[in-house]
This record gives C-alpha cells, sequence and structure tokens, in this order.
C-alpha cells in the first residue's frame, strides 16, 4: 500500500504556566486520616535521608567534598523523595539577637580554627562554585532547598538541638523543655522565624518541632519530665509555625528518644493534665503528623519488635476507636552502622518488612559521611544508599547481596559537578531514538534503534516516523548497534564508570526524543528498563495503526475487543510516565467509520503534558480512494482533549 504525503496534521500546543517546582509541589499539604496529602488530594509518602545541619558550625555538612547539586543528585538517582534537613536554633539566636547571621568562613575559623577553617572553607568554595565569598549558614540552607526543588525533592525542616552539637545525651543540655541549652522562649521565636523564611522554599512541605525529647540527667529531682510538660510546650511552638506558615505540616515527635508515642494517639489522660490530647480542638488539626526513631539493633525477634513498634507508635495508623486517634506516622530516624553486616541482622530485616506493610514513610540517618578531625564530615558516594533502598524493596524471602563499595574518580573528582553534569548533557542528549523490533514482531523480541539526526518528525516524507536523516532507516534493516559502531556512540559513556553512569543515565532518558514504531514495543520497552529511567522521560513519538483503534470488520481481525484493550493498554502505559511532557501520536492507515470521539477517551488518562501533536495519515490504495472524511478529526474533539491533558 502505498501511503500518500496528502495528511491531515493537527499540533496543539499546550503552554504550561505553571513553573515545574510549583506543580511537584501542590501545597497547601494536610492530612486524612492516616495519610498526608498535597492540595490535590494525593497521598504523599516520604523516601528519604537526614542530611545534618546542626552541628558545631551549623552549616550543612560535607560541602567541601562535594556540591550541593551533586549531593541532591546522588539522593535523587536512588529513587529518594525527601530530605530531612537539620538546624539549631543557635543559628537564629545568631541573627535575631546579634543582626545577622554569620558567613560561613567565619563559623569554619571559630569551630575549626583559622587554619582548618581556611582550608575548609576554600574546598567548599571549589565545589560550589556557585557562592558568594561572604555567603551566610542560612543561604547555604537556601541553596539546598533551591536545588530540592530543581530535583523535585521534598525539604523536611528538622529543630536538631538548640545549642548547636552532636546529639543526643541526657545531659548534653539539649535534653528537655528549660534544659541549660534549651530556652522555651528563644526556641518557639525560632519555629516561627524559620517557618516564616522556608515560604520562599517551594520545596519546604514540613517542619518537625523537636528531635529525640528525652530524659535530663536529673530528670527525677526536676518533677517537669512528663507529658503535662510535653504537651503545653509542643502545642505551643506548634501554634508559632502554624501562625507564621499554615501550609506547613507539622510533626510531633514523642518521648525517650522519640521512641514513646502512645500518650498521643492512645486518648489516655496526660500524666500531670486533666486531659487528653484532642487534636480536634487545636487549629492545625489537619497537620499533624507524628514521627518516630529506631535504633534498637539489639532485638533479635522480629515478631517481638512489631509488638513494641506497634503499640507504641504505629498504632497510631489506626483503625479508629474509642481507644484511638488515628494519625499520620513517619519513621524519620533509623539507620545502622552501614561498615558492618548489621544490613543483613534482624533489625534491619525486620523493618525491611515491616515499614513497606505499614505503608509508611520512612528517612534513614545518616547521607553517608565519614568522620574528620571535630565534626566536619565527608560524603562517600559508595553503594550503601541504593544497599538501602534495595532492602525496602525486596521481600523477606530474596536473598540481599551487598555491593562492594566503589570510589568516585579521583579526576572526575577534580570536576566540579555542575560542569560534569553540563558535559554528560553534551553528549547523550539531543537525539531522537528511532525503537523498532529486531527480527520478529514477537512481544519479547530484541529491541533495536536508529539514532536521528531530524528531532523534528518531518511529516512531509509521507512516511509516520521516517526521518530524512534516520541512519539505516532506509537502507538497512533494525539492527541491535554495539559497542562501536555509530549508532552507539551516545550510549558509549555511560559504560565507562560506574561513576558517570549514575550521573548521566537519567540525563538520557530526560533528554532524548523516544520514537516507538509500535505500542506494544512500547510496551516491551517498558519492561526492560526500570520504573525510576523509563519515568524521566519527557518526549514520545508512538505509531499506531488505524485499524487497531477500531476495528473495522471483525473478519479483518480474531477479537475486535481484544483490538480495543491493545489500544486502551497503550494510555495506561503512557499514564506510567510520570515525567512525560510532550507527546506525538501518529495514526495511519484507514477504516470504515473513521476515528470516533469514543476512540480517543483513553486519551483522558493522561494529565500535565505541555504539547500534544496528534497526525492522522491518509492511506492511499487505489487511484478511486477517497478517505480524506474518514481520516477527519474535528477541532472540537483535539480541543476537548486538549483541555483535559495538559497545563
Amino acid at each position: 500500500m502505498y501511503r500518500s504525503p496528502t495528511f491531515l496534521l493537527l499540533g496543539i500546543l499546550c503552554a504550561s504556566h505553571l513553573h515545574a517546582a510549583d506543580s511537584f509541589f501542590p501545597g497547601p499539604f494536610s492530612t486524612d486520616g492516616r495519610w498526608m496529602t498535597n492540595a490535590n488530594g494525593d497521598h504523599l509518602t516520604y523516601a528519604g535521608v537526614n542530611w545534618p545541619g546542626a552541628v558545631d558550625t551549623m552549616v550543612p555538612e560535607g560541602l567541601q567534598y562535594a556540591s550541593i547539586a551533586d549531593l541532591v543528585d546522588k539522593v535523587k538517582s536512588i529513587g529518594m523523595n525527601a530530605i530531612r534537613l537539620t538546624w539549631a536554633v543557635e543559628m537564629i539566636d545568631d541573627i535575631l539577637d546579634n543582626g545577622a547571621d554569620k558567613d560561613i568562613k567565619t563559623s569554619f575559623i571559630d569551630v575549626l580554627g583559622p587554619k582548618n577553617g581556611t582550608k575548609v572553607f576554600d574546598a567548599v568554595m571549589r565545589n560550589n562554585p556557585s557562592f558568594k565569598p561572604d555567603i551566610t549558614r542560612l543561604q547555604v540552607f537556601d541553596a539546598i532547598a533551591d536545588e530540592c526543588a530543581k530535583r523535585q525533592i521534598y525539604v523536611h525542616l528538622d529543630n536538631h538541638v538548640s545549642k548547636a552539637g552532636w546529639c543526643c545525651s541526657g545531659d548534653d543540655g539539649n535534653a528537655w523543655f528549660g534544659d541549660d541549652n534549651f530556652n522555651i522562649t528563644n526556641w518557639k521565636r525560632a519555629l516561627g522565624y524559620m517557618a516564616d523564611h522556608g515560604k520562599s522554599w517551594p520545596s519546604l512541605v514540613s517542619m518537625a518541632l523537636r528531635n529525640e525529647l528525652r530524659k535530663t540527667n536529673d530528670w527525677q529531682s526536676r518533677k517537669d519530665v512528663n507529658w503535662a510538660t510535653w504537651y503545653g510546650n509542643m502545642t505551643a511552638g506548634a501554634d508559632a509555625i502554624y501562625k507564621a506558615n499554615p501550609d506547613l505540616l507539622i510533626f510531633f515527635s514523642g518521648l525517650d528518644y522519640d521512641s514513646r508515642l502512645r500518650q498521643i494517639f492512645s486518648n489516655d489522660i496526660l500524666v500531670g493534665k486533666d486531659i487528653n490530647f484532642d487534636k480536634t480542638k487545636l487549629a492545625y488539626t489537619d497537620k499533624i503528623v507524628l514521627e518516630v526513631h529506631d535504633y534498637d539493633m539489639d532485638e533479635s525477634n522480629c515478631t517481638d519488635k512489631r509488638t513494641k513498634l506497634t503499640q507504641n507508635a504505629f498504632a497510631a495508623l489506626g483503625p479508629a476507636s474509642p481507644q484511638t486517634t488515628v494519625f499520620p506516622l513517619i519513621m524519620s530516624e533509623w539507620g545502622f552502622v552501614q561498615a558492618s553486616d548489621q544490613y543483613v541482622a534482624p533489625f534491619a530485616s525486620c523493618l525491611r518488612e515491616f515499614l513497606p506493610e505499614q505503608k509508611v514513610g520512612w528517612m534513614t540517618w545518616v547521607l553517608k559521611l565519614n568522620g574528620r578531625k571535630g565534626r566536619q564530615q565527608v560524603y562517600d558516594s559508595n553503594a550503601d544508599a541504593l544497599i538501602l533502598k534495595q532492602q525496602l524493596g525486596t521481600s523477606s524471602t530474596t536473598p540481599v547481596t551487598r555491593e562492594k563499595p566503589v570510589s568516585n574518580s579521583p579526576l572526575l573528582g577534580r570536576l566540579p559537578f555542575e560542569l560534569r553534569r553540563q558535559i554528560w548533557t553534551e553528549v547523550v542528549t539531543g537525539n531522537l531514538f528511532h525503537m523498532c523490533a529486531v527480527g520478529v514482531r514477537a512481544p519479547n523480541a530484541s529491541i533495536g534503534r536508529y539514532l536521528c539526526q531530524n528531532l523534528a518528525t518531518d511529516a512531509s516524507s509521507g512516511e509516520p516516523g521516517s526521518h530524512p536523516r534516520c541512519q539505516g532507516s532506509q537502507k538497512e534493516p533494525c539492527f541491535l548497534a554495539g559497542p562501536g559502531h555509530e549508532l552507539f556512540k551516545p550510549l558509549s559513556l555511560l559504560l565507562t564508570c560506574r561513576q558517570i553512569y549514575r550521573e548521566a543515565v537519567l540525563l538520557l532518558y530526560a533528554g532524548n526524543i523516544f520514537n516507538f514504531d509500535t505500542a506494544s514495543l512500547l510496551a516491551n520497552f517498558m519492561t526492560r528498563v526500570s520504573e525510576i529511567n523509563y519515568s524521566k522521560i519527557r518526549t514520545i513519538h508512538v505509531n499506531i495503526a488505524m485499524w487497531k483503534i477500531h476495528s473495522p470488520d471483525v473478519t479483518q481481525i480474531s477479537g475486535s475487543d481484544l483490538v480495543w484493550k491493545q489500544w486502551a493498554a497503550l494510555w495506561r502505559l503512557l499514564a506510567k510516565l510520570k515525567g512525560l511532557q510532550h507527546l506525538r501520536l501518529d495514526i495511519y492507515g484507514t477504516s470504515r467509520t473513521g476515528l470516533q470521539s469514543e476512540d480517543l477517551e483513553p486519551l483522558l488518562q493522561l494529565h500535565g503534558l505541555k504539547t500534544f501533536d496528534l497526525a492522522v495519515w491518509r492511506s492511499v490504495t487505489s487511484a478511486n480512494d477517497s478517505s480524506e472524511q474518514d481520516l477527519a478529526l474535528s477541532v472540537p474533539l483535539v480541543e476537548s482533549i486538549r483541555s483535559s491533558i495538559c497545563n
């Protein structure tokens, strides 16, 4: 059959007026029973890591060894979506009581001395060339929040301590309200300040009131270390956050290093106060989230551990009863010594099963750092964080193989991450990969590819999916281009070393156009590529035969219902591509009825596209063929699709 260049091309550009960050962080955020939700009603579940920013210098750790962009990118690359960023009240005291924040050079020198402080400062500036020489501590927090917005990472602010330093013990002065270093008035002031300051951070979703409240060493003589004191101060702190920024979720921690929360959700009378914790009486009733920590690595019986966790915390998830008020719950700290075999010990193995079963979010302690003299630490980009993700994603019967840590390339380490990313972008993006089945049409056929130089589909070529400068499309059959072949060059870089692969692989999927000869080939492709990778694809072209949309004659193909199901399945697949922004659909061939409105109903599963192009190709089988009327798609129908699936 000869396909004429005569065609109907309808291009719909969907202008998006929303910043990408705004569409990923649709606030205000609230709670619905046991779930955290965004403004669209979607459930929000954290899977993240802690980033210390509350020790000594009050500068988030590790920047003398890696850039903010590098660290955030590594968090993103293993599938995490949240960072618990810790901070100290002392930083806000400096700002409000002394009239200004310290620049980070002064902070480093104050803590480490002139020689070491200057050395660390110089290293931070080399790795973060966008920093100005007088950048302050809080401006570093701003830079992290900004990078998280770019990389679609949620930020959770955690007030870790009042007096900056490592946490935690009963004699560090930070343990309980009114402790030597825990000024309650300054604490509430700092919560309000950070909540208000965070209004400029699109990535900021939640704030915690206080990390790991605990008994002081002299708690028996104080007589105020109880739930009554907890209630009065925690609700006052939450009032300060809510007044300053009512869009934020507010995290309440419990007692005993945040291992015990039962008094909050059990409707019991609080010791020392003749009331219970009734969230319905609080102005922020739909903002409250509970957080729990777990470091009970001595527990050897998983059944006992589950029982203890449920009684002390996880019963808050419901069901509701006269004895239980339901709250969302997050395990905001858990972890183990990653240099040992603790990852296969009962502690980690039990949590690996328990947390997914409970469908709760979590944040592991800590962004992998190595010690230094004092407490300035260094990021170690080995595979440990990936191991954590693997553990949580595998079943109890699946053996977990620990990868051997891989060091970064010494040569690459001399280049700032921003420059490395620019190099990878130049090499692996800007192509059109024409995906095609090799040899056979079976669902599991090998997938070949042409590397096309013409990024815009050239409709005048008279062939859907064919491009004049598409290498091999006319002279060679579809084939698997291997190493050394011209078509393999954009992929060769990824095989150079593991560090380059980690940093560049998501750019490959996000920065290229993927053109699929058939819908079944797209399905085949998605079974072979990880969800993390295919979810980054932004631009797809798909070719589909008209008869596969609306079979004109049941005798032509067995089972028209099956054909319809295959067509509908295409849109279910495309709906899984969370990063999809640009879609082109080429429909070719003829049918007795042409396109009908019900044929395009499955498209309505898609949302948030920026552009949608629909090309309907006329097929000519004889000189007397006049099928243009069958191929016409009404403008009102197209506009209806546009209003439904485009921003």
